[in-house]
């Protein structure tokens, strides 16, 4: 691997000693390096998991790994991970994977063991390996690491199974330099974010999911997530699936999100969402933990991410009353001085629920509450009469009204539906902004009655879908608040939200954006967040909207509101009328273009949390 004169070195760092001797061979200098780990340091002291020493030595064409266990006589899984670019902040081919190759092996009873090298592009391939004793040793053929590979990092890992029972690491942070035997870590960058948050009251629900907050920590090499509960949550303590959701909003920002992190209107962009199932004594007395993020290599999709598993160099722990993961750092966005976290759990079956912080998210910087968004001033509406919809609105596609605010940065936007249908309601519904106001600008677009016309500069197209792509949206349950739908696209047919923003009313995709809508099935409304920024608005704009129903394999127009007047509103940065009206006079007459004022009950202003999460809540809701 490298030219170095012959030394030896001993380094003893936190119970871990490292013995690095670089030996000549015949032709030409041969590297090793020897880690000695301590003794009963796995997870839960698992002997059959418990690394002792690794060896790893260039033999003519080979890398060499010897691998001392405690016991390896119950077998083991393990992996050794590859870093060939000599860059800790780059890894493989997935955001599953944190280095650039890996080997992946398996050690069974009497003596059966598999082993293979996994390249982050092309096809694995099958290496050597023998089992003496209480070691395993694996071969590695030097022509499989990529042209190139310099300062090669590696790490060991080992469990009893693929859900982290009995985890072992080697060295036990960051990666040890073949070529120097240095252990190479990030933590030295800083990037110390941490909030500690235990103030969510006992007795607002009932075991298990009675919430008591979160601890979120970053040391640069790792991100430690701990939801805390007011109860046990071991397999004894439960006696029904219970499920935890941890949204972390990295940078503060919406626009950067694939969803949002629930309250009425969307307030915060989900970078990274944390899903965890508990599953009682009952069925087994496990745990699944999966991490969906945006995928680093696309990202216009949602990546999904096993926690535990191997090349994710990552790991989770149950414990008397908490669950904590551990991911490592590079593999999350950068969390961020604007970073918040929002933790959640419920029950299913039963639709218990419980949120923390309840009225907003947690801010990482200081451990304060950010609020949902809420209007800054006064509303504006439009209403359309029900049962007009050609679609004869069973699938989403009849209107009843839309209102609209201002709040700090941008508008608040509510459209209420005759019936919003969960499983059923496939029509889309395409609203179209008329940003400066002015039709000789923009594309022209002709309401469907031809009675207006408007310069459209963007428009948001959005559907509830029973195909598999795609991001569920928050949806809300019968007492009104508002739930977070999973990440990562539906699967076998259930509903899935999709939207873009359109350039023009019929122009090319700008972008998806999914964070910014929230569906109340309870109040048959769509609620929307539009941040000025998003369509370069510097005040008001004329908003326009049409639904169209996919029945038939092709969109059919069927509703649209208004049908033939003129429906303009204000964000705050217009600083212009207290009482939310417009009289429209730049693009027709007075007589058709007021908008109709809302009486001021609706329940856009209001934060919320909790309620249903699969979709069969939704029937109990709404009998």
């Amino acid at each position: 691997m490298a030219t170095k004169k012959n030394v030896a070195l001993s380094i003893v760092t936190g119970g871990l000693v490292l013995l690095i001797s670089l030996v000549f061979g015949p032709a030409s200098t041969l590297a090793a390096i020897s880690l000695t780990d301590a003794w009963g340091d796995s997870l839960g002291q698992s002997e059959f998991t418990d690394i002792l020493y690794l060896d790893v030595r260039e033999e003519s064409t080979d890398l060499v790994f010897r691998i001392d266990f405690a016991d390896i006589s119950f077998g083991v899984n393990g992996a050794i991970l590859l870093d060939t670019d000599g860059d800790l902040t780059t890894g493989g081919g997935s955001s599953g994977e944190v280095t650039e190759a890996s080997i992946q092996f398996t050690v069974a009873r009497f003596g059966i063991w598999t082993a293979a090298f996994y390249p982050s592009e092309g096809s694995p391939q099958d290496i050597g390996g023998e089992i003496i004793g209480n070691q395993f040793v694996v071969y590695l053929p030097i022509s499989l690491l990529p042209n190139g590979t310099e300062r090669l990092r590696l790490a060991l890992l080992t469990a009893n199974d693929f859900a982290c029972d009995g985890r072992d690491r080697v060295p036990d942070s960051g990666y040890v330099v073949f070529e120097s035997g240095e252990v190479s870590t990030l933590s030295e960058n800083g990037n110390l974010a941490q909030v500690s948050a235990l103030s969510d009251p006992e007795g607002d629900t009932t075991s298990p999911v009675d919430l008591r907050g979160i601890n979120l920590e970053d040391d640069g090499d790792y991100v430690r997530i701990r939801i805390h509960y007011h109860h046990g949550i071991q397999p004894a303590d439960m006696d029904r699936v219970g499920l935890g959701f941890v949204s972390i909003d990295a940078d503060g920002d919406i626009l950067t999100g694939f969803q949002n992190a629930m309250g009425t209107f969307p307030t915060f962009g989900i970078d990274a969402y944390l899903y965890a199932t508990l599953f009682p004594q009952s069925v087994g007395g496990s745990e699944e933990i999966e991490l969906w993020i945006q995928d680093p290599a696309d990202p216009a999709e949602v990546a999904r991410v096993v926690v535990g598993g191997f090349t994710s160099d990552s790991w989770f722990e149950r414990g008397t009353d908490w669950l904590e993961a551990v991911i490592p750092a590079v593999t999350l966005p950068t969390i961020s001085a604007n970073a918040v976290v929002r933790v959640n759990a419920m029950v299913a079956e039963t639709g218990q629920w419980d949120d923390f912080p309840e009225t907003g998210g947690l801010s990482v910087a200081d451990g304060t509450i950010i609020p949902f968004l809420s209007c800054t001033g006064a509303e504006s509406g439009t209403t359309d009469p029900a049962g007009d919809s050609y679609g004869l609105g069973n699938d989403n596609d009849d209107f009843v009204g839309m209102t609209a605010c201002p709040y700090e940065e941008g508008i608040l936007l509510a459209v209420r539906y005759a019936d919003l249908d969960f499983f059923q309601g496939e029509a889309m519904t395409s609203i179209h902004f008329d940003v400066d106001q002015d039709r000789t600008t923009g594309e022209e677009t002709t309401y469907a009655s031809g009675a207006m016309t408007l310069g459209v500069e963007k428009t948001m197209v959005y559907q509830l879908s029973s195909t598999s792509g795609g991001t569920p949206v928050t949806f809300v349950s019968a007492n009104g608040t508002s739930t977070a739908a999973g990440a990562g696209g539906g699967t076998g047919g259930t509903p899935s939200f999709l939207s873009i923003l359109v350039d023009g009313s019929t122009g090319v995709e700008a972008r998806g954006i999914n964070a910014l809508f929230t569906m109340n099935f309870y109040t048959e409304t769509v609620y929307i967040t539009i941040p000025d920024r998003l369509l370069g608005n510097t005040g008001g704009m004329d908003l326009h909207a049409l639904s169209m129903s996919t029945g038939v394999g092709v969109p059919v127009f069927s509703d649209e509101i208004p049908e033939s007047t003129l429906y303009s509103v204000e964000s705050t940065n217009a600083g212009g009328s207290d009482d939310g009206s417009q009289d429209g006079s730049q693009d027709g007459s007075d007589d058709d273009q007021q908008n109709t004022q809302t009486d001021g009950d609706s329940d856009s202003d209001s934060g919320g949390g909790g309620g249903c999460f699969l979709a069969s809540c939704f029937f109990e809701a709404r009998i």
